[in-house]
């Protein structure tokens, strides 16, 4: 996953895959992209800019969840770089 920061900000992810298996593909997308009814991980993060308060996708949240701490540790990454 490629996490773009700005002023402490995250301003966009790409590149979201993961390296298990196959299967796993679909709880991916689900987690970052949602689905109709659920907001996805990448879309709350994008909103925000930052990890408060954002809500993991039903029947993807494991995905979610790893979405969130690439997202946190490219985070702390940063902060030791500046």
């Amino acid at each position: 996953m490629t996490v773009t920061i700005e002023n402490d900000k995250i301003v966009a992810l790409s590149n979201i895959t993961g390296d298990g298996d196959s299967q796993n593909v679909s709880y991916i997308r689900r987690a970052s992209e949602g689905t109709s009814k659920i907001k996805g991980v990448s879309a709350q993060i994008l909103e925000t800019g930052t990890l408060e308060n954002i809500d993991t996708v039903s029947r993807a949240t494991c995905s979610s969840k790893a979405i969130l701490e690439a997202c946190r540790n490219a985070l702390d990454a940063a902060k030791v770089t500046q």
